[in-house]
């Protein structure tokens, strides 16, 4: 497979500041997995199977005609995230279900198995979206590499990005992924700063690739001391539904772009498309074809036209 994206899926509840609230949305790596298929075909969701599966998603995994071979079942309810939003943009998840503990010893050994069975040479890359205190896990992912070409993108959670689990993330997990995701509040939060510019410096120095996720201003591309900035863009004017997983699906979406050797602007410009899309509705976006994909990469590059250097 070339291209694969791991982590949990969700059921979600949503609770808007304004006092919405909606109920029963797929959620969390969908998200990631939607934002990949607006560009490519060739992707495979490795999450868990919770036994009410079929009844959440399998409408839209049959509609787009996707595999369930990386799937991994377990004798629980799907994930239910309830997420609460904020008014200053921030947001809190309480979560309940899952595996259960007696399960998680098999299903971490068979989630390992189903990662390392689908990464061949001629893999591109990986989203991953994982607790960066679970070291043995990008240690074992990144093992399991073929070749050089093949990058391992990891959106941090936004529970790690504290100041006192920067050190864990330096020093144990940097080393074996080749490019991060963060948003402007994680950053502010993880590296103890007040400003996008304190940050941008703070992520040049660490010499990681970052792709730097400002909101609905747009977002970032860091490699090295280049960095590019490309603001957001609209599908359709005053039809944004629900921002939620736009993070996901834009970094999901910027996983391919390295894959396939685009330019920092260009990266960065995908990212913004995919969250474009994501925007549009409650839950992922509902339908990928040819035409779709074809229209998508082609408002990226000329979106990419906008880019400016930092």
């Amino acid at each position: 497979m070339e291209y694969l994206v791991y982590g949990p899926i969700f059921k979600n509840v949503l609770n808007f500041v304004d006092g919405r609230k909606i109920d029963d949305i797929m959620g969390a790596t969908i998200f990631s997995y939607a934002g990949m298929l607006q560009f490519t075909g060739n992707v495979l969701l490795i999450s868990g199977q919770g036994n009410d599966f079929e009844e959440i998603f399998g409408d839209w995994f049959n509609k787009n005609k996707l595999s369930r071979d990386g799937l991994i079942k377990f004798d629980n309810p799907t994930i239910l995230a309830t997420l609460q939003y904020f008014s200053d943009g921030t947001w809190h998840n309480d979560m309940e279900f899952g595996p259960k503990e007696s399960e998680i010893t098999n299903f971490e050994a068979e989630t390992l198995r189903i990662l390392n069975k689908n990464i061949s040479v001629d893999s591109k890359g990986i989203y991953i979206i994982r607790s960066v205190k679970d070291v043995e896990f990008y240690e074992s992912l990144w093992n399991m590499k073929k070749n050089d070409k093949f990058k391992i993108m990891s959106e941090i959670i936004t529970e790690d990005c504290r100041p006192e689990m920067y050190e864990t993330i330096h020093n144990s997990i940097f080393k074996h992924i080749d490019i991060y995701s963060i948003n402007k509040p994680e950053s502010f939060s993880l590296f103890s700063v007040d400003s996008e510019e304190k940050a941008l410096d703070i992520i040049k120095s660490i010499g990681k690739p970052c792709y730097y996720r400002v909101g609905t201003k747009g977002s970032y591309m860091v490699s090295g001391n280049e960095a590019v900035f490309v603001p957001s863009v609209s599908i359709k004017e005053n039809t944004e539904i629900d921002p939620t997983g736009c993070g996901n699906a834009s970094t999901a979406a910027a996983t391919w772009a390295i894959g396939e050797g685009y330019d920092l602007h260009e990266v960065a410009a995908i990212g913004n498309v995919a969250a474009a899309y994501n925007v549009l509705q409650y839950g992922p976006y509902p339908d990928f074809n040819d035409e779709i994909r074809k229209n998508a990469l082609s408002l990226a590059l000329t979106l990419a036209e906008d880019a400016v250097k930092c």
